[in-house]
């Protein structure tokens, strides 16, 4: 998982593999799966544990 600026400093985009990816079986090659566009307020309330 990573997180990279937008081009609204209130937004950042967060990118990732699913769990699917985990698997034995996966053969994911891609450097993520998925892309969010995710309130920086959001990203910041829960990585103090303000949020679940």
């Amino acid at each position: 998982m990573s997180v990279h600026d937008s081009h609204d400093p209130a937004w950042a985009w967060v990118c990732g593999h699913g769990l699917e990816c985990a698997w034995e079986s996966s053969d994911c090659t891609k450097p993520w799966c998925w892309e969010l566009l995710v309130k920086v307020d959001v990203l910041a309330a829960t990585a103090a544990g303000d949020r679940r």
